[in-house]
């Protein structure tokens, strides 16, 4: 699992597009794959489960369960980046 993650913080180095420019400091490390919309769902569906929790709708091991699903959501919805879609290439965000 170790050499699978580093394999993938290679090619997301080594990968940049020939439109894109490098920072002052060095290399991208990540490459943005997500779409606003499906930042925003990612995100909205944290706030749902936080609400279940807060009205006590869920308790038990649902509760550790869409817990660690929702730190999942909210940290690939703020970053804008999903591992998952990395070794399908797939994009959500627009072409500019």
């Amino acid at each position: 699992m170790l050499l699978f993650s580093l394999r993938i913080i290679k090619a997301l180095i080594t990968r940049i597009d020939q439109n894109d420019k490098l920072p002052p400091w060095g290399v991208i490390i990540m490459l943005q794959n997500m779409g606003t919309t499906d930042r925003v769902v990612r995100v909205l569906a944290v706030f749902v489960i936080a609400a279940l929790y807060f009205s006590g709708q869920i308790s038990g091991i649902a509760v550790i369960i869409l817990g660690i699903i929702a730190v999942a959501l909210l940290a690939t919805g703020v970053a804008g980046f999903c591992p998952a879609y990395f070794p399908f290439k797939i994009s959500t965000r627009r072409k500019s």
